[in-house]
This record gives C-alpha cells, sequence and structure tokens, in this order.
C-alpha cells in the first residue's frame, strides 16, 4: 500500500502538473536528496514511486514558480492575515490549506513579476519561483497536519491569479532589505553607524527569517553601507545577531511564571519552549534557559511533578482570597447592549463581556454603540489601541442621534497593561488586544478582573478568519462572564453566565447590517444555532482537534 504522500504525490502530478519533491517533517528536503532540477522539469511516476520506497516517511511538497505554475501566499499569524487583508480583493476563494501551526497557505497562479518573497508584508511570505511548500497531508514538526480547507481547495475552488494590488505591493519591494532602506534616515549606514545599523536591522528580522536568509540579508546590508564594509567586518556583526537572538531575554523567567500562572490544569515543558519559540534556529539557548526556570520554579515549590510523564508539572497554589459574599449586593447594573442583547442577558458588577471579531467585523462599531447608550449612567473610559483623534472624530460624528458635543467619555490610547488605569468601578471599554500568546491573553483578563470593584470591562479581541474564539482561544474564555464572536453581519453568544427568565442564550446568533459604519439594521431575530464541534474545529479537520 502506497503511503498517503505518495498517493497524493501523484495525485498531484497526474491532475494538477504540479511539480512534487519529497521532503521531511520538518520541512527541509530530504538530506541528499537535490531537488533543485525539479524547478525545471517534473518528475514522472515512476521518480515518485521509487522516492517513496527509499523514503516511505517522507512528506509531500509542491515546487512553486512556473513548472508548476503555482504562487502560494503563506500567512503565519493572525497579524500576517490583517496586514495582508487591504491587499486582496472581496470575496478572495482560492484553494486554502491549513497549515499545523494555525496559519493559511492560499494558492495562486504563478505571476511572473514577482519572485520568492520574505516579511515584505509583516507575518506573510510569497513563495514562486525557487521555492517550494509543504502540501497535505504531510504532518508538521508538532504532528498536526497541512489539510485542505473542505470547502475551498483544489477540488472546488479555481486556483485564481495573485490579486493584483498584491502584486503590485510585492513587486514594489525586493524584499526585507528595501523594506528595511525605505524606513532608514539620510545617514542610516554610514561611517560611524554601520556596525550599529546592521546588528539592530538583522536582530529586527530575526524572527522573520532563518539563519541563512539572515545571512544574505546582512551581505546585501553590507554592500549599502557608505562606503561598503568589509566582509570580515559583515561577519563579525552576524556573529554577535545570532548569539544574542539564541539568548533569553532579561524578562523570561517572569513571563514563564506569567504563563505558569494563568494554567489551570497541568502543563508540560515542551508547551512552554512552543509558547516561547524557542524550537527554531536560535532556540537553544532559550530551551536551555527554560529548563532551568523550571527547576528553579520546582525547588521553590511554585510548581509540581504532575504524573509519572517527565517535563509535567502542575501549579502550586496556597493562597487564600476570602470572598465576601455576605455582604455583597447581587443586583444588576443598568448595561444597555447593541442588538437587544440586554433583553436576554444581565451584567452583575465586576464582570467583563469579551467581543472576539474578525477584523471590519463591527467590533469598534460595537463598542461605541454601547458607549453611547451607557456614558450617562456610567464614568466611561475608551481605551483604544489603533485609532488617532481625527478617527475618533470621524466616527463619532456619524451618530446622528448625538451632537458633537453630546459624547461623554474619555479616550486614552493604550495598547497594553490596560488594568493600570481602567476605572474600577467604571465602564471600561478596551478596542483591543493585541497579543498572539494566549496565555497572555487570559494572564491580561486576569489582571484587569482584579482590577474591577463594582466595574465593567468590554474587552475587544481579534480573532483568525474561520475561527469562533479570539486571541486567547480557551485562556480568553474564563473570565468573560459574556463572550461574543463577531463576525461580518452577524453576532453569536459563545458563553453566558448570567441570563434572563432561566434560559440560557449559549448559540443564539443575530444577523445585522452594519449602515455607515455605526448603525447597526437587524435582519432577523435572535435564533438558536448550536454549536457544535465544527464551531471549534478547523474547517476540514476530521481529527477533532479542538481550535483552541
Amino acid at each position: 500500500m502506497p503511503s498517503p504522500c505518495e498517493g497524493q504525490a501523484l495525485e498531484y502530478l497526474r491532475k494538477y502538473k504540479f511539480s512534487v519533491i519529497p521532503v521531511g517533517q520538518d520541512k527541509k528536503p530530504i538530506p541528499g536528496f537535490s531537488w533543485k532540477a525539479f524547478q525545471e522539469r517534473r518528475a514522472d511516476e515512476r521518480e515518485i514511486k521509487g522516492w517513496w520506497t527509499l523514503y516511505p516517511q517522507a512528506q509531500v511538497g509542491i515546487v512553486t514558480g512556473t513548472i508548476s505554475n503555482l504562487s502560494v501566499i503563506d500567512v503565519d499569524s493572525e497579524e500576517g492575515m490583517e496586514n495582508i487583508l487591504p491587499f486582496l480583493p472581496s470575496p478572495f476563494q482560492p484553494p486554502m490549506v491549513w497549515t499545523p501551526r494555525g496559519g493559511y497557505h492560499f494558492y495562486c497562479r504563478h505571476d511572473s513579476r514577482v519572485s520568492n518573497k520574505v516579511g515584505v508584508i509583516p507575518g506573510t511570505d510569497l513563495r514562486a519561483e525557487g521555492g517550494y511548500v509543504v502540501a497535505p497531508p504531510s504532518l508538521g514538526v508538532n504532528g498536526s497536519k497541512y489539510l485542505w480547507d473542505q470547502d475551498c481547495n483544489l477540488n472546488t475552488k479555481e486556483i485564481p491569479p495573485l490579486p493584483s494590488a498584491y502584486v503590485a505591493k510585492i513587486g514594489s519591494e525586493t524584499g526585507v532589505v528595501t523594506h528595511t532602506l525605505a524606513k532608514a534616515t539620510e545617514d542610516f549606514m554610514t561611517i560611524g553607524r554601520r556596525n550599529n545599523d546592521l546588528f539592530h536591522s538583522l536582530y529586527s528580522m530575526t524572527k522573520l527569517v532563518d539563519a541563512s536568509e539572515l545571512r544574505v540579508i546582512a551581505f546585501q546590508l553590507g554592500r549599502t553601507a557608505k562606503p561598503p564594509m568589509p566582509e570580515r567586518e559583515i561577519e563579525i556583526v552576524l556573529k554577535s545577531v545570532l548569539e544574542r537572538a539564541s539568548k533569553k531575554d532579561v524578562s523570561l523567567a517572569q513571563d514563564v511564571s506569567d504563563y505558569i500562572s494563568v494554567q489551570t490544569g497541568f502543563f508540560s515543558v515542551n508547551e512552554i519552549i512552543r509558547e516561547f519559540d524557542a524550537t527554531g534556529p536560535f532556540g537553544r539557548e532559550l530551551r536551555k534557559n527554560i529548563h532551568t526556570i523550571i527547576a528553579r520554579l520546582a525547588q521553590k515549590g511554585s510548581i509540581e511533578k504532575y504524573g509519572e510523564k517527565s517535563g509535567v508539572y502542575r501549579r502550586v497554589d496556597k493562597e487564600k482570597i476570602m470572598i465576601d459574599w455576605e455582604n455583597a449586593q447581587a443586583k444588576a447594573l443598568d448595561l444597555q447592549l447593541p442588538l437587544g442583547l440586554d433583553d436576554y442577558v444581565y451584567t452583575l458588577p465586576k464582570a467583563i463581556i469579551a467581543i472576539a471579531g474578525f477584523p471590519s467585523a463591527g467590533k469598534t462599531a460595537f463598542c461605541l454603540e454601547t458607549i453611547k447608550t451607557n456614558m450617562m449612567n456610567f464614568n466611561t473610559l475608551y481605551l483604544c489601541s489603533d485609532l488617532g483623534p481625527e478617527e475618533i472624530k470621524s466616527r463619532l460624528e456619524k451618530h446622528e442621534d448625538v451632537p458633537p458635543d453630546g459624547w461623554n467619555f474619555e479616550a486614552i490610547e493604550r495598547a497594553g497593561s490596560f488594568a493600570d488605569v481602567i476605572d474600577p468601578n467604571g465602564l471600561n471599554v478596551i478596542d483591543y488586544i493585541r497579543l498572539d500568546e494566549a496565555w497572555r491573553v487570559g494572564a491580561i483578563l486576569q489582571s484587569i478582573w482584579d482590577k474591577l470593584e463594582n466595574g465593567i470591562a468590554i474587552v475587544c479581541i481579534q480573532k483568525e478568519w474561520g475561527r469562533v474564539l479570539g486571541r486567547g482561544k480557551e485562556y480568553s474564555l474564563e473570565k468573560p462572564r459574556l463572550y461574543l464572536s463577531m463576525d461580518p453581519g452577524k453576532v453569536r453568544i459563545i458563553k453566558c453566565k448570567n441570563f434572563h427568565h432561566g434560559i440560557d442564550p449559549v448559540g443564539y446568533a443575530k444577523y445585522f447590517d452594519l449602515l455607515d459604519g455605526w448603525k447597526f439594521i437587524p435582519t432577523g431575530p435572535w435564533k438558536y444555532e448550536p454549536l457544535g464541534d465544527k464551531d471549534f474545529i478547523k474547517p476540514g479537520w476530521q481529527t477533532g482537534r479542538k481550535l483552541f
């Protein structure tokens, strides 16, 4: 029986005329196998079968560029998705692959005007001439599969051309080097500054490119210096960058402690290593430091071994926080929420409401509508991370039912440390949490909840395309009493702890139009759409692996 990868490799050749190669689970070509020739010609079926006879555990790669008439947009994070959206048409539904680490591969026709590009749009790469991608049903290093989206795949969607706006953006850049030079000042890389500028430029790229690519960039930048840097000098700077990148941050011990502080069950050292991105080419020293920190915490009694498996621990929490329930006031706050939500839910003091939304789904409109309907009853703070004063004013002026001088709230520019400035007894609207790491989002929500007394915090969290939960995943679910998931034209109740009339509204959905960016127009009543496994599994996954 041929392996699944061999069978799929043959189908890629037969059906789509792709040039396929065997690759390892680490995404690299099989050791000793030269794949360069297959940029010029496609292997035939006999060769493919021979490869998988020699390398039965091989995964399947597809060579991009002219030979396969294929360019693949590689989006590796939610931030990358946000950054690339302005350059994609709507709708944009190419064949799409879910990658093992939560990213996306968008399959498009090759465009000879562009070639392999790394980091031109942060969080994204382009695999074109001279490159390749790992394709389904291959396994990643974490054991998870590359998987076709069940609705957007090679069988259901035509491969479209690369979007013209994306080609214009990519074609206007020559990669990370040009991106760096574009931001440079007049005296960038001049005598007296060359070593320092080169060091900081390279160090900022260590998470975008691997060591071999960084070396190429180092010499490209070094040659742009005034006067050009000697090769030996470039080598010294590059060595310093790689050594620095392999060391832990000064805050690593605190970060590891913060990560552990939000764990409610057991955790493994390997999970921490993955969370802190210590698995890559610069991770050896970082992994060593993490193991040292864990050993110290175990010695102090902050954590203890869990079960028989090596490297698995649980947090030891002996702190007792007394709850004065006898003197508590169990009266609901007079909080009004958009789309008639308060007909179904009520809000008690010291509550967090989370809104997970895809970009442009209406989170900010929801926030401003909530401020408008409650600002006379609460001291209201709007903590905003990406709107300047002009844009805030422009959005407020669209509200026909409030005069420009009728708004009553404080707007604060804030992208982090929200708990330091919130009003413990007021209405705090946080738009939005930017962090990628799930545990950090949980820690932020915990710090906000700790600061609240009788007040409320409405917290917006970005969510990825096709997902129900926002950044923070399961950690973002713990503290909120109400959790909403927003997509363009739809809001859904994912969690609700306080509801009217004994009717639990979890799973209820409401469809709406958003007029002029502020006015919610319901297009139907709240209706029950049961939440099932499909809501928490990436489309096309049959493994039962949860999104969070």
